[in-house]
């Protein structure tokens, strides 16, 4: 017997981990961040980019609001997001700014955006924790931001340090999505 209730209060314990990190593991938000970073990179349209990413953001939050419902977070963990996730987009503007400029060897944005990536997965996904997957991103992000040191790209850092930033999205998106939707599966 006592078997069975240690699964049962390890299961509780995965739904009360899911419910505390959901707005994190909607990963369709952020696939849909990374394909309007794609799209910015590969038009240069800035201003339909950003369109396009408030588009499928809102998409994808809607899906999960359907599928799932809402899952309410406590107003201090809510501040611990909202204190983490702006200097990270501030500091991932920043550099994309720098890429534009020219100024720099490497694709400062890519870095920054690496940077901003820990502090933010640390903090969104405090309860079911940072995958390897999600690890292995951040670290390919940061390296390849050191590739135009080697003389490639030679021009058009910015979209270079969106490509990645928008491909890592989408990926780890892609992965989050896989992760809510698997835990969420009906019980058997």
């Amino acid at each position: 017997m006592t078997g069975e209730f240690d699964q049962g209060h390890a299961s509780v314990r995965r739904a009360a981990d899911i419910a505390a990190d959901y707005e994190g593991l909607q990963g369709l938000v952020n696939a849909g961040l990374g394909v309007a970073l794609l799209y910015m990179a590969a038009s240069g349209n800035v201003a339909a980019g950003v369109a396009l990413m408030a588009g499928l953001m809102a998409a994808g939050q809607g899906y999960y609001l359907k599928k799932y419902g809402r899952a309410i977070n406590s107003p201090r963990r809510t501040w611990a997001i909202v204190a983490v996730s702006i200097p990270a987009c501030l500091l991932t503007v920043g550099g994309l700014a720098l890429d534009a400029s020219g100024g720099a060897p490497i694709a400062l944005g890519a870095l920054f955006a690496a940077v901003a990536l820990v502090g933010v997965d640390l903090i969104t996904y405090r309860h079911v924790g940072v995958t390897a997957l999600h690890w292995a991103l951040i670290v390919i992000l940061g390296l390849a931001a050191l590739v135009p040191t080697l003389g490639w790209p030679s021009t058009g850092l910015w979209q270079y340090s969106l490509t990645l930033i928008g491909t890592a999205l989408l990926i780890q998106g892609a992965s989050d999505h896989l992760r809510l939707t698997r835990a969420m599966a009906p019980a058997r």
